[in-house]
């Protein structure tokens, strides 16, 4: 039983999977990440050798981040920080789609009324949404490690001869995090899709998650105003940035940041699940 159970929910991913395939959307996103990743550490070079390196010509904070990006082992741990800029956004608005599009076109009853239950609907297609971010995550990192080794060759920085054991387990744990963020993401933006029927909203309220939460947790933080500073820490956004080391000085710690982002990746599935098994399916929603 359990077998055949497995053997359905595989087939239910599989065939998520060739829907998303089948968008154009995917294939441009993969297209925008890989180039932007691999844009940025090249763009860095140029400044770096156009405004040349000396203090007086290039503030201080830009040349620290030149240093560490045209070096190993920086160039190594910062792909993962770049993969995360642009491919959680991207994420978001495919992950909108998928499940907006559902209630749009209506396919949802018609999946649902072909015997698929509502938990196995939701259940296949985050397994589908979070096989296809390792891809784009990857894609990202691969595209921005390729070109960071060009411009480090070019800058004359350390090569990764440089790059020691630890630097290797934090590349890891920064992978392993980034991967658990865009869970997160996935099943943030899958919350307000079913909650809302509408891709225009659930991709809305993805990005506010993702831009909005930085910039009023620097404001907090910035303020130094306790009760707003722990409200900010225990937002998904601040808690994906302890793990990738983009949160600063200020950062949770690492087991609490996962135990914290597991629990509120089982809610919003929870959540998800008890919207979908109460709508009646035979209203439709905005799309």
């Amino acid at each position: 039983m359990k077998v055949a159970r497995k053997t359905r929910f595989a087939r239910l991913v599989r065939a998520e999977l060739f829907k998303i395939r089948r968008r154009p959307m995917l294939w441009i996103m993969l297209a925008i990440q890989s180039a932007l990743c691999a844009i940025i550490p090249m763009v860095i070079y140029l400044v770096v050798k156009t405004s040349g390196s000396s203090d007086e010509e290039m503030s201080r904070g830009f040349q620290d981040l030149a240093d560490d990006r045209l070096s190993f082992p920086g160039a190594l741990i910062s792909t993962v920080s770049t993969s995360l800029s642009w491919g959680l956004p991207l994420l978001i608005v495919l992950t909108a789609c998928a499940f907006g599009g559902e209630y749009a076109w209506g396919t949802l009853r018609l999946l649902i009324s072909r015997g698929e239950g509502r938990q196995e609907y939701i259940h296949s297609k985050l397994a589908a949404l979070f096989l296809v971010w390792i891809v784009l995550f990857g894609a990202g990192i691969v595209a921005a490690l390729a070109t960071g080794t060009l411009a480090t060759v070019l800058a004359g920085g350390s090569g990764l001869s440089a790059v020691d054991a630890s630097d290797y387990a934090e590349f890891v744990a920064r992978l392993l995090a980034g991967l658990l963020g865009g869970a997160t993401y996935i099943c943030f933006t899958a919350l307000l899709a079913t909650q809302t029927r509408s891709t225009a909203f659930s991709v809305a309220g993805g990005l506010v998650m993702f831009f909005g939460d930085r910039i009023v947790g620097e404001i907090a933080i910035a303020l130094g105003y306790r009760p707003l500073e722990l409200l900010i820490k225990a937002t998904p956004g601040f808690n994906v940035r302890s793990l990738t080391g983009d949160s600063g000085g200020a950062s949770n710690p690492i087991l609490l940041s996962i135990i914290a982002l597991t629990i509120i990746c089982a809610s919003f599935v929870l959540g998800m699940t008890r919207t979908l098994k109460r709508s009646d399916l035979q209203v439709s929603g905005v799309g």
